[in-house]
């Protein structure tokens, strides 16, 4: 008969290391410097191509 205590116990213990291990410490920010005022907002880096973003210049399209 197979005994179930150990892989509970061993469930239970994986879940509290993973649990703890993971977040970020401290609030979350937005970057404020300058470097940071051309990049790429998240509705542009899921979908590149829609009205809100600028369309491609010959300059800097994808050569096939």
């Amino acid at each position: 008969m197979l005994n179930f205590k150990p892989i509970v116990g061993l469930c239970c213990i994986g879940f509290v290391l993973a649990s703890a291990a993971c977040g970020q410490k401290g609030p979350l920010t937005l970057p404020q410097e300058p470097a940071a005022q051309n990049r790429a907002t998240l509705p542009q880096v899921l979908n590149p191509v829609s009205p809100a973003s600028s369309p491609l210049s010959p300059a800097s399209a994808p050569k096939r």
